[in-house]
């Protein structure tokens, strides 16, 4: 499936930017550490987990208007790979 995900990924951002940059590393914020990782990993678990925030963070269903109020650090990390 990783794999599947993958080669959309290449495929899509081939047609956005008309190159292939899915290998280009950027920086990533894992558990307080920056770290290097590719675009299509970066965008893939950045995309799931700001979903995993908006359907499950109680703050956010609760109070829509503090959506952009990043409280944990869980959260800073994702603002900051977004």
């Amino acid at each position: 499936m990783e794999e599947f995900s993958s080669m959309i990924v290449r495929i899509l951002l081939s047609c956005a930017f008309s190159e292939d940059i899915t290998n280009a590393e950027i920086d990533f914020w894992e558990n307080g550490k920056l770290t290097k990782k590719d675009v299509a990993f970066s965008l893939r678990v950045t995309f799931h987990n700001l979903l995993e925030r908006f359907l499950g963070s109680a703050h956010c269903l609760l109070f829509p208007q503090l959506a952009d109020v990043y409280l944990t650090p869980w959260e800073r990390e994702q603002k900051a790979n977004a």
